[in-house]
């Protein structure tokens, strides 16, 4: 959605990371490596360590032990670079409901800083992709759970993240939703890497191309989603 040039190749790294809240080990060791331009699935039960993962590599929490690389940075050394290429969408939808769909992107684009000569395309290209464009002017508290989850994603993207994160992305909504929001998130994946976190072996079979799957803080299985079948 915008001239950024490509992120570098070498991707995330995730290096034996622990995660301990008192006694309760949230995350033990969990080393991954996910590569630029993938769609990367963290597949678990509740409870089993996704967001607490999802929270670290987002910087909204820092390991116990062990460390990240996102392209290339730390967030120790370049904590506002990173912020600048993340895109995060929680389990909680986070819409400003009393806005319309517009106002609540325009004001993303605001946010971020993208250049005011940009903004409106920008806006008019995200409710586009999230299929929107004829409730533009509508208040957000009047949408369904799927279009709130849509115009989440795009708003996401408004700034043109590299990363994109999103924390059960169809979580609470009803089939055809699930899928529409499926194939939005497909759409955006030549020109992103996209970390899914998920409790459903469907979705991450759908959308992704690797898929780690976390039981108990513990990285239980690696691979693609037809290896991990076989």
């Amino acid at each position: 959605m915008s001239k950024r040039s490509a992120p570098p190749s070498n991707g995330i790294t995730v290096d034996r990371v622990t995660k301990k809240f008192g006694d309760f080990v949230a995350l033990d060791s969990i080393s991954l490596q996910i590569g630029q331009g993938q769609i990367f699935g963290l597949l678990g039960p509740n409870g089993a360590g996704k967001t607490t993962l999802l929270n670290i590599l987002c910087g909204l929490s820092r390991p116990t032990e062990g460390s990240i690389s996102i392209f290339g940075m730390t967030f120790k050394d370049n904590h506002n670079d990173i912020r600048r290429l993340l895109g995060y969408i929680p389990q909680e939808t986070a819409l400003y409901e009393h806005l319309t769909a517009e106002e609540n992107l325009m004001f993303h684009a605001r946010f971020y800083g993208v250049p005011a000569s940009e903004r409106k395309t920008r806006v008019n290209q995200a409710l586009k992709l999230a299929q929107l464009e004829s409730r533009r002017k509508s208040k957000v508290k009047e949408f369904s759970g799927g279009m709130k989850r849509r115009l989440a994603i795009v708003r996401a993207l408004i700034h043109d993240p590299w990363l994109l994160m999103l924390d059960e992305p169809s979580l609470g909504v009803d089939v055809q939703s699930r899928v529409e929001i499926w194939d939005r998130i497909k759409e955006i994946r030549a020109k992103k890497t996209i970390i899914v976190t998920t409790n459903y072996m469907e979705e991450a079979e759908y959308l992704c191309d690797r898929v780690a799957i976390l039981d108990q803080g513990r990285l239980i299985a690696l691979g693609s989603p037809d290896e991990l079948k076989k």
